[in-house]
């Protein structure tokens, strides 16, 4: 830098050291100082293209790095990142640009990504800087290194032993470690409910620690599925995939979830995301053979058990039946949480369509006779019969209810 600056003040309308020189001072986010040397170069050299091109570059930088910081604030690391990749590629040497990185890599729950990017990007000074250090012991610790948090912890601690946000990190640390234990012996002697509430007092030490929550949110829905409580539990797996979407672990917890509530299209296309990220995952690979082969079977829907009658039963059987049914399962009575948003949504369609083929003679001819009229395989050559009633599920219910729509007073639930 002194010697480029040097050669400047000797030969102020060198464009090539005021270009050398506007460089630098992008590589180390002096994007002002790079841009008033370029607009420089351009006034020297109106008819060097290369200088408006380079000067254009420098803007496209100014213009991310100001809308880094509008994302960072609003907190959308996914975007915080893409806008990082992008001006690191000639940003080398700005150092609170990768401080900022490392952040946001560790919101994003890139904790190895992070770790390798401060031991292989950064300069022994840069790491020995009192921001890096902490993000340093914020990356051992998100990746649940307590061993090596707690010695980084310690030396920091030495040095500055009035520091409130490391004292709070000691004791969270304590506090994680005993009662993640005593929740995980609480789960391995079936209390279930009992590790329920640990699990959630657990989450409240410290909502920053997305791969930490994530984890216990994955146990806590384990928890309610063992007590069969589905909703509860898709509910909270779900919560803990969108705090780390690389916690393959919870895909597979969500995809049994989905198998047991016989959602198995829903189940196969978690298994198959955990085998594209896992290939060698063997156990995977039976779950994901069985959910192809049971979401096949599930196409050979039983319209009687669907609607919990007998092959017997009479057509006002099923107009019962159907109405209790398509009460209790409409989406519009079930919309507490998305969980039970789209559970209903299945149930009631898979109801309106048992309802649709049982209600009409010659479909229920053709279904008791071993073909599935809505199944289009099955139904290949039929007429017109074939299809849906009413065209769907809302349809059905409309009909069936007198078409009333919003306004009916079946929709007054």
């Amino acid at each position: 830098m002194y010697d480029l600056n040097k050669a400047v003040e000797l030969n102020p309308k060198n464009t090539k050291y005021l270009k050398r020189l506007a460089l630098l001072h992008l590589s180390i986010g002096n994007f002002g100082n790079a841009d008033n040397l370029l607009q420089k170069c351009i006034n020297l050299e109106p008819k060097d293209s290369t200088h408006l091109v380079d000067h254009n570059k420098v803007k496209e930088h100014i213009k991310n790095y100001e809308s880094l910081i509008e994302f960072k604030g609003k907190e959308d690391w996914k975007r915080c990142e893409e806008l990082c990749d992008k001006l690191l590629k000639e940003i080398t040497d700005f150092t609170a640009l990768k401080a900022i990185y490392v952040e946001i890599l560790l919101e994003n729950v890139k904790i190895q990504e992070a770790l390798n990017f401060i031991t292989s990007k950064l300069t022994s000074e840069e790491r020995s800087n009192e921001e890096f250090e902490y993000l340093t012991l914020l990356a051992l610790y998100y990746e649940g290194k307590y061993d090596k948090a707690r010695s980084v912890l310690s030396i920091l601690l030495n040095r500055t032993k009035d520091n409130e946000k490391l004292n709070h990190l000691w004791r969270i640390l304590k506090e994680i470690e005993s009662q993640k234990e005593k929740a995980n012996e609480v789960f391995k002697a079936g209390k279930y409910q009992e590790a329920i509430e640990l699990y959630t007092k657990l989450l409240e030490l410290d909502p920053k620690n997305n791969s930490f929550n994530s984890t216990i949110y994955s146990n806590r829905a384990l928890c309610y599925q063992k007590l069969n409580q589905m909703m509860e539990a898709l509910r909270d797996v779900n919560k803990s995939i969108s705090l780390n979407e690389r916690y393959w672990k919870a895909y597979v917890r969500r995809g049994n979830i989905y198998m047991l509530l016989k959602m198995y299209d829903e189940a196969r296309y978690d298994y198959q995301r955990v085998k594209e990220a896992e290939p060698s995952n063997k156990d995977v690979l039976k779950l994901l053979e069985e959910a192809k082969k049971e979401e096949q079977k599930a196409k050979k829907r039983d319209y009687y058990q669907i609607l919990g009658i007998g092959k017997e039963a009479s057509q006002d059987e099923v107009r019962k039946a159907y109405k209790k049914l398509a009460l209790k399962w409409h989406p519009d009575r079930n919309n507490t949480s998305e969980e039970q948003k789209k559970m209903a949504e299945k149930n009631f369609r898979d109801i309106n369509d048992a309802y649709s083929v049982l209600s009409d003679t010659q479909k229920k001819q053709q279904y008791d006779s071993g073909v599935d009229p809505l199944n289009p395989e099955e139904a290949q050559g039929m007429d017109g019969s074939g299809m849906h009633f009413g065209g769907n599920a809302e349809d059905i219910f409309k009909v069936f209810f007198g078409g009333g729509g919003q306004n009916s007073k079946y929709y007054n639930f």
